[in-house]
């Protein structure tokens, strides 16, 4: 039985949640809490041992937050940082990266923690990922740009390439391509060295990314929607799956497992209104796991197909 478990910043409880006729029953544990440290969109990321790491925030406290596989949870792991960490991701090495949201820069920290590097650019940003050789990319806008840093790059300035439309969301593949959502339902798709090879059309207000072997899936917040891009040859459906939801209310994140099931954290009408977690089947089947009180803001998975999400 799949497991569903919640990181959120209210006290831990155990929490039952309803599940579609076509979804196997499901307990969600509210298992680690950041206290009052609050969750941020899209700042979830895990390693390859099942950690995860999380950027949190509190007036002026800002840091990452780590929960082992049980549960425990370190708030400051770290230490706190130079500014909100609206983007993490993990690499082949287990460190991590954390790209500030606002402060024009990023900080990268080995798996113990501690700091081994910061880099500045030109463009403020919240989106980063790392591919399977330690090369980092990011994303960010005003101006817009992508960039590089190349693996084992020490501290320092770091180059990047002024693109359009705006970029959002950015991952990698397992050959090292890059892609990028664009605020014009485009995504664009970089080779290793940053040169654009090819742009796909997508739904609207592409949200975020999430990549197997054999596809790259796209979050289309405001029309509620989930596309799908074959890696081989680009071949692109634009609405793969529809999750029943519009208005800008959609996915807020993606995420998907090794058996092809697809899952998405779905944002409610406003903060305190309802969000979902919804769960997509190779062949498209849309069901509803979860309704939640609150949004759903991230969602992550495991080697062993357990599923976590913050809200």
């Amino acid at each position: 039985m799949k497991s569903w478990k919640l990181l959120a910043s209210v006290v831990a409880v155990s929490v039952a949640l309803f599940t579609s006729a076509t979804a196997s029953a499901a307990t969600a544990e509210l298992f680690a809490s950041t206290g009052n440290l609050e969750p941020g969109a899209g700042s979830l990321a895990i390693d390859s041992s099942g950690n995860l790491y999380l950027g949190v925030f509190q007036n002026t406290t800002m840091s990452i937050a780590k929960v082992t596989p049980a549960g425990v949870i370190t708030p400051q792991w770290g230490g706190a940082l130079a500014d909100y960490a609206g983007g993490i991701a993990v690499g082949p090495d287990g460190s991590v990266f954390a790209a500030y949201s606002t402060n024009t820069g990023m900080v990268k920290l080995n798996s113990s923690g501690a700091a081994v590097a910061t880099y500045t650019y030109n463009s403020p940003t919240g989106n980063v990922a790392v591919d399977t050789t330690g090369n980092a990319y990011w994303t960010g806008r005003g101006p817009n740009r992508v960039g590089k840093i190349p693996a084992g790059e020490p501290s320092g300035s770091v180059p990047s390439q002024t693109i359009t439309p705006s970029p959002g969301a950015i991952i990698t593949d397992a050959s090292g391509n890059v892609y990028v959502t664009t605020t014009s339902n485009t995504v664009l798709k970089f080779n290793s060295s940053l040169s654009q090879v090819a742009t796909y059309s997508v739904g609207a207000n592409p949200f975020a990314l999430a990549v197997d072997s054999t596809y790259l899936y796209v979050a289309n917040k405001d029309d509620g929607t989930v596309s799908r891009i074959r890696l081989s040859d680009g071949d692109t459906t634009a609405a793969w799956a529809n999750l029943g939801l519009s208005g800008g209310v959609g996915p807020m994140s993606i995420a998907v497992d090794s058996s092809g099931n697809v899952y998405t954290a779905n944002a409610g009408a406003s903060p305190s209104a309802p969000g979902s977690i919804s769960k997509i089947t190779p062949t498209g089947s849309v069901s509803v796991l979860a309704t939640l009180t609150v949004n759903a803001i991230a969602i992550v998975v495991d080697s062993a197909n357990n599923v976590y999400f913050t809200r």
